[in-house]
């Protein structure tokens, strides 16, 4: 499963505010919504370069937040 905003103007919406309401209705974990990140790079339009970069960036975002 995945989270998008496939027209964020037309829909005024943003992903930050989309996966807020998920947390207020659906009570998803801080690991939820990880996963849920990390489904959307695995489903995203992205050649592998670009894939992994941005896979390495949020692994290293991940590891910033959360305690040792």
């Amino acid at each position: 499963m995945t989270i998008n905003t496939d027209d964020p103007t037309l829909c005024n919406t943003a992903l930050t505010k989309e996966y807020s309401i998920l947390v207020k209705n659906f009570n998803l974990s801080y690991f939820d919504l990880k996963k849920l990140i990390f489904n959307a790079l695995s489903s995203a339009f992205l050649d592998e370069k670009e894939n992994t970069h941005l896979r390495k960036v949020f692994e290293n975002t991940f590891i910033e937040l959360e305690p040792p």
